[in-house]
């Protein structure tokens, strides 16, 4: 995160949120140290990444002019089936 050192509202978002602010010549920056990713994170992370690309291309095939069927389960609710 960056601002200006006497932006006290983002300065306080950053620390509460854990962030290491670091003060140099009028700017502030603000950094969080992160986990390292394990091998179940990395699969989480490509799942849910899969997820999205299915969910969007189902979506844009509801978009279609000719896909009035899809449309009307679209709009029933059980049509988003992909949620992680």
């Amino acid at each position: 995160m960056h601002c200006l050192r006497e932006n006290a509202p983002i300065r306080r978002i950053a620390e509460r949120a854990g962030m290491r602010i670091i003060v140099d010549s009028g700017e502030a920056d603000a950094f969080m140290e992160l986990p390292l990713p394990t091998p179940f994170t990395v699969g989480r992370e490509l799942y849910e990444n899969q997820c999205a690309l299915v969910d969007w291309t189902l979506m844009s095939q509801v978009a279609q002019p000719d896909a009035e069927p899809l449309r009307r389960l679209a709009n029933t609710g059980k049509f988003a089936v992909l949620t992680a």
